[in-house]
């Protein structure tokens, strides 16, 4: 699997997942079951590359972040390089969003 992981420290647990999941919500992304995995999806991948964020709560009161695209008939790709690069940076700039409400 080609993702981009962060890993974020937070403080209190308490309405995170609220705050997650209305960031997301209103960025257009969907929470949906995929491959038996629990991630949040944005697009269809007919003009652009479908793009994924995954959040994971990890021991130590850390955030783990993944983001990845995937064109339609394409596999994983992680959010560095120039293959895809808008929906890549769209991707990187939702994470970065997310990093700065879990602080």
């Amino acid at each position: 699997m080609a993702r981009t992981t962060v890993k974020v420290k937070y403080s209190s647990f308490d309405g995170l997942q609220n705050k997650i999941s209305a960031l997301l919500s209103s960025k257009g992304y969907k929470n949906i079951n995929e491959n038996n995995e629990d991630v949040w999806k944005n697009g269809m991948g007919f003009l652009t590359a479908m793009k994924y964020i995954k959040i994971e709560f990890a021991e130590n009161n850390t955030l783990v972040i993944s983001g990845w695209c995937r064109a339609m008939a394409g596999g994983e790709m992680d959010l560095n390089g120039v293959v895809g690069a808008l929906p890549k940076k769209q991707v990187m700039n939702v994470i970065k969003e997310l990093q700065a409400i879990v602080k």
